[in-house]
């Protein structure tokens, strides 16, 4: 009896998790941001997750999660990418500004437009995993998008990379 009512109590939490981001993601009247925003912090929901591992040099993750306080974590690994990404070199969560979330969604946005048909592929390069929740979940994984980015329609992908990196640098000194 005392293990049936122990399982339903470890239930509950996210029971009651999974009906608010339920309940949050039906709510889409302009009017209701604020609203949105305070139930969206309560279970701090994942809208970004860009994976990057280079071939010869340390896999970095960045993850953005929503709310009033929305957060950049930044994994970095020790590991040479490819299969090695070897142990978690470094690991972060920073509280990013307005302007910088804002700037984020923008160019997450923009990267969201990505070609479904590039048959570019290599025997080396890179390897970028992009996971997206800002209209829904999309998840993508491409090669070496930093190879003739313009012509494969990867320049905003690179943006969103490249910014993302510069607040790597900009936190990670702190």
């Amino acid at each position: 009896m005392m293990e049936k009512e122990l399982i339903s109590k470890m239930k509950l939490p996210k029971l009651i998790t999974f009906s608010i981001a339920l309940f949050a993601s039906c709510i889409c009247n302009a009017e209701q941001d604020a609203k949105l925003d305070m139930l969206l912090s309560l279970v701090k929901p994942t809208v970004l997750k860009l994976q990057i591992a280079p071939t010869r040099s340390e896999p970095v993750i960045y993850e953005l999660t929503r709310g009033t306080n929305p957060e950049l974590k930044i994994t970095r690994y020790e590991g040479l990418g490819g299969y090695e990404w070897g142990e978690i070199e470094k690991e972060y969560t920073v509280v990013i500004t307005v302007g910088e979330n804002k700037k984020i969604l923008s160019l997450l946005d923009q990267a969201l437009d990505l070609p479904l048909r590039d048959k570019t592929m290599g025997k080396d390069g890179s390897i970028w995993i992009l996971e997206s929740r800002l209209y829904g979940y999309a998840k993508i994984s491409i090669w070496s998008p930093e190879h003739k980015t313009a012509s494969r329609g990867y320049t905003s992908l690179v943006s969103l990379e490249s910014y993302l990196s510069s607040l790597n640098s900009k936190y990670e000194t702190k």
